[in-house]
Parts: structure tokens; C-alpha cells; sequence
């Protein structure tokens, strides 16, 4: 069962484009989905300001490596989303998150949730 979508749609001048945003949303949760902005944010034009409109579209999740190409370079961006979100929004890390890097990234950011992708490997 699917219990929710990762979404994300910018205009042609890179700020988060509310009228499909809504249109999706409201589709997302008629359908009983929870909603994550994806990594679109990472090159809106300005991130304080999406971020705003995320928060006001009443997305769950953000998933962003802090408007950088990997989390760790974004990380004081992080920092800044996770305490401005509070409650209202969970901040969720991705790209270059590995097990050499979650914990650092977790002391800076204070980020509940992180996106990764481990590979196991056997020797």
C-alpha cells in the first residue's frame, strides 16, 4: 500500500508553482497520501521563500540537501529549515547521506528523518 507521494513543481523563474501545487495536493490527499516536496527546492531561486510556500501548501516533508548538490554542503541551510519548520514540517536530508556522514549531519541539522541510500556490500 502506498501511503504517500514525492512531489515538487517550480515555475519557469524558479519559485514553487502554487496553483499545480495545490492541484496536486489536493489529489494527493483526497487519495488518503501524505505529501513530500522534493528536491525541486534544491534550485528554486529563493529558498526562504519556498520554503514559505511549502509550509503554507501543508506539505509533510521537505527533502532537500539544503539548496546544495549534496546534504553536507547544506547543512547550516538545514540547520536553518529544521529549527524554522518546528513542528509544522519535517526536514528530511538527502543526497550524499552515508554512514560516515548521518551522525554529523544530525548533530548539526537536528533532522528527525533522513533520505539515503546504503549499499551493502560482503567481502
Amino acid at each position: 500500500m502506498v501511503s504517500g507521494v514525492v512531489i515538487g513543481a517550480l515555475t519557469p523563474t524558479g519559485s514553487v508553482d502554487m496553483p499545480v501545487m495545490r492541484r496536486l495536493i489536493a489529489e494527493a490527499h483526497s487519495l488518503g497520501l501524505s505529501v513530500t516536496f522534493h528536491r525541486a527546492f534544491d534550485v528554486c531561486a529563493d529558498p526562504l521563500a519556498a520554503f514559505d510556500d511549502i509550509l503554507s501548501l501543508g506539505c509533510e516533508r521537505l527533502l532537500t540537501s539544503g539548496h546544495e548538490p549534496k546534504a553536507e554542503a547544506g547543512a547550516p541551510l538545514l540547520a536553518q529549515l529544521v529549527a524554522l519548520a518546528g513542528p509544522r514540517l519535517i526536514v528530511m536530508p538527502g543526497s550524499g547521506i552515508r554512514p560516515s556522514n548521518i551522525y554529523s549531519l544530525f548533530e548539526i541539522t537536528h533532522a528527525r528523518e533522513f533520505h539515503a541510500s546504503f549499499a551493502y556490500f560482503s567481502a
